[in-house]
């Protein structure tokens, strides 16, 4: 439920269907990295490590953990450990699209322009309607001024 408002667009009811869902299950993987990713756009640091370490708790093995910490490091500017973490979730399943949109923010927070690019566009090959893929891609086009605004 938090997920379809995320796509949405309806961050603040999302944020309150997600914190539901993770109180209700404590093991819960599913879509928590689109958690940690409005987490982030919230800058809500605390809130983004508690889920992180609560994911980590969970399992090492699914990309979810690594996404949440992915974007803890990007919001702390520590690019490059986050640019690991998104590799790391894109070494356990290659069609996470929010592990593809983690490493592509962090390209493009490196002024790899090209590279966030391809990453934007297999996130929305992967899933056409991304809201966030979408606007990662126009904004990597203006970065790069490989169009003018």
């Amino acid at each position: 439920h938090g997920y379809v408002l995320w796509q949405a667009g309806k961050r603040q009811k999302a944020e309150i269907a997600f914190r539901k869902a993770c109180a209700k299950d404590c093991h819960l993987l599913k879509h928590t990295d689109s958690y940690a990713h409005l987490l982030f756009s919230k800058r809500d640091k605390d809130e983004l490590e508690n889920l992180a370490i609560r994911l980590l708790r969970t399992s090492q093995v699914h990309p979810q953990p690594w996404i949440a910490l992915g974007y803890l490091n990007l919001l702390d500017t520590k690019n490059t450990k986050a640019l690991y973490f998104a590799q790391k979730a894109l070494s356990l399943d290659e069609r996470s699209v929010e592990g593809i949109l983690l490493k592509a923010r962090v390209l493009r927070s490196f002024k790899k322009f090209q590279d966030g690019l391809i990453h934007y566009k297999e996130a929305l090959r992967l899933f056409p309607g991304d809201f966030e893929a979408n606007k990662g891609l126009i904004l990597c086009l203006l970065d790069g001024e490989m169009i003018q605004p």
